[in-house]
């Protein structure tokens, strides 16, 4: 998959859930502010930064900026600001789809639909 530009991505709040194996191959990591110790060192294993330096920059982080390390930055830690999200942070889910509720426009696609 890689040598053809398809890269996995995972996104967690639980480093510890992903294998070590996985670690291994990732190119590149984005780390926000978290204080946990095994996680850390479990992250920084995979990057070609020491722990200690991932640990004390990845703890002192404030809001909106994360560590990217890998390929993506040659290997160099970098600090990256991100912008806000324009999305409630409770979780609220956008869906992509949006269900009609216009009962014509419906049926004119060949549906019939009894919701006002």
């Amino acid at each position: 998959m890689r040598h053809f530009g398809v890269f996995a991505t995972f996104v967690t709040n639980q480093p510890d859930a992903i294998k070590k194996e996985i670690y291994r191959q990732a190119d590149n990591i984005f780390l926000y502010n978290f204080s946990n110790d095994s996680d850390l060192s479990l992250v920084s294993q995979a990057s070609m930064v020491d722990a200690d330096t991932v640990r004390s920059i990845v703890r002192t982080l404030p809001p909106r900026m994360c560590l990217a390390l890998g390929h993506v930055v040659c290997n160099l830690p970098i600090l990256v600001n991100v912008d806000a999200f324009d999305s409630p942070p409770t979780g609220l889910t956008r869906l992509f789809f949006q269900r009609e509720k216009d009962p014509v426009s419906v049926a004119v696609r060949g549906h019939r639909s009894t919701e006002p």
